[in-house]
């Protein structure tokens, strides 16, 4: 389960601050809110009933919504930028060598429908290197997503290496290497 908390507020002089906030609650606990200065109110832990249109068949633009809709864009970029987001670009994925810890030891693959199914499936099985397990790790979304879903996800990921041409940099004596050094987008 995903956990967004969005914020607007205004200073007395009219100035605006909005936000958003995510976060993967493992465990709800239990809650009283007329201990908490509310009014009695009822809380239920089981999960709503939720509207869902039918879909003939996975598509990239529904696996788009998905990614919107269950905020996994909150974490994961779908462009070029670097050090912003908590968990690796999508961009560029797909299909290029990418390094990851698998128990441990350091291994390259090269992303395919597989490795993105258990990804979602089992997100913390190979992680991708300079990401690691944590408070605000991927959650799995077996069970939360149906088959088509998780195909219509895939589908747009794909999507995302478009356009792009994946080469190493060339060593820089200069300085240590480190991970980024590994491959950088070039457009081409």
């Amino acid at each position: 389960m995903q956990l967004s908390v969005g914020w607007s507020v205004a200073t007395a002089d009219h100035r605006a601050f909005t936000g958003d906030a995510y976060t993967t609650p493992y465990e709800l606990g239990a809650f009283d809110p007329e201990a908490e200065g509310f009014e009695k109110t009822v809380v239920t832990k089981s999960a709503g009933v939720r509207s869902i249109r039918p879909m003939k068949e996975a598509n990239a633009a529904e696996g788009r919504r998905l990614a919107e809709a269950y905020a996994c864009i909150a974490c994961h970029a779908t462009d070029n930028t670097r050090g912003v987001k908590p968990s690796p670009s999508w961009r560029g994925l797909y299909g290029r060598q990418h390094q990851v810890f698998i128990a441990g030891w350091p291994a390259t693959l090269e992303p395919d429908e597989s490795y993105l199914l258990e990804s979602i499936l089992q997100p913390t099985h190979k992680l991708s290197a300079g990401f690691g397990k944590g408070e605000y790790a991927m959650p799995s979304y077996a069970g939360i997503l149906t088959d088509r879903d998780i195909e219509s996800l895939i589908l747009y990921l794909k999507t995302l290496q478009q356009g792009l041409r994946w080469t190493p940099l060339p060593p820089n004596p200069s300085r240590h290497c480190s991970l980024n050094d590994w491959s950088r987008p070039r457009r081409g």
